[in-house]
């Protein structure tokens, strides 16, 4: 009996097989997206000021009487000072500067030629830096100015390679050559001196070495009694794409 019910219980079976496929090949068929987001972040550049990003200039001593009534240099830092900028790819660097003391710097044509030292010409009057101010008889008396100038005329670094100092005043067009880094709105960068026109080079390593020289205003102005401290601010915004 068994025997002859088999064939009749596997066909069973395997036309219930058949009507399982066929139902479930009529049900909807539905799907589920995985969205998957993020960002890669570059690693930034770093910046750095080689040498000393304070420049304190000590105790002035007031000027004599043998100086006269004249504007006079009380600090230079030499060669002491670069801004470093080191990326982890090939980027075009370039930066801002922002006088942190805006309104404070003698920019007459006398003070301002004494602020450079080997540029052929003195610093526009507003590539000037202000040093404070003063209250002298109840008038506001501005202290001095200060300049950055290129260490050598117009130059930059890139690597160690030397390159032309540039700035731009729209920061995309115009790229000129510069002696000095101003708080004048423009855009200051590097590139090899046949191509300065281009704007910024593309590089891992660009050096800007710089001078900070400092004059103060004439005694006269001055009428200098008690202490006076000097203060200055520049402040940097760097760029890189």
């Amino acid at each position: 009996m068994s025997i002859q019910h088999l064939p009749k219980v596997l066909a069973t079976a395997a036309m219930g097989g058949l009507l399982a496929v066929a139902a479930s090949s009529a049900f909807a068929q539905q799907t589920a997206d995985l969205s998957i987001t993020g960002t890669i972040i570059p690693t930034p550049c770093t910046v750095n000021v080689d040498g000393n990003s304070a420049a304190n200039f000590g105790a002035i001593q007031p000027a004599s009487s043998q100086a006269g009534d004249d504007y006079r240099v009380v600090g230079d830092t030499g060669s002491a000072m670069s801004m470093v900028v080191q990326c982890p790819a090939n980027r075009k660097v370039s930066f801002t500067v922002l006088d942190g003391l805006a309104g404070s710097a003698v920019t007459d044509a006398g003070l301002r030629d004494l602020l450079k030292t080997i540029s052929p010409t003195a610093p526009d009057a507003n590539q000037v830096f202000g040093l404070g101010t003063v209250t002298v008889n109840g008038k506001t008396i501005n202290l001095g100015a200060y300049s950055l100038e290129t260490l050598a005329a117009g130059s930059a670094q890139i690597g160690t390679a030397t390159s032309a100092a540039i700035r731009s005043q729209d920061g995309t067009s115009g790229w000129e050559r510069t002696n000095f880094y101003g708080a004048d709105g423009a855009t200051y960068a590097t590139n090899r001196a046949p191509d300065m026109a281009n704007g910024p080079v593309a590089a891992q390593t660009v050096r800007f070495p710089m001078r900070l020289r400092a004059a103060v205003n004439k005694p006269s102005e001055l009428q200098q009694a008690d202490e006076i401290k000097l203060q200055g601010e520049a402040v940097f915004t760097v760029k890189y794409e």
